[in-house]
């Protein structure tokens, strides 16, 4: 198995199904993931909702690093 199948199986998680017609539950298909990649989902998640102020953000704090440490 390659690194990318690897990489792709992680993040997706294993899928399983619910379909108990006793409980109130949506019936479908379900992901249980690792703790990493719950973590990774949600790190994308607020990044491709909050890029917009992050990406000017992570740009002030480069400025004021450069700022900070090559002052001569």
């Amino acid at each position: 198995m390659g690194t990318f199948q690897f990489i792709k199986r992680w993040y997706q998680g294993e899928e399983y199904s619910i379909s108990n017609h006793h409980l109130p539950i949506f019936p479908g298909i379900r992901y249980k993931r690792h703790w990493s990649s719950r973590f990774a989902h949600i790190l994308i998640k607020f990044y491709l909702k909050e890029w917009k102020w992050l990406l000017g953000f992570i740009i002030a704090l480069l400025i004021l690093y450069a700022n900070f440490f090559f002052k001569h």
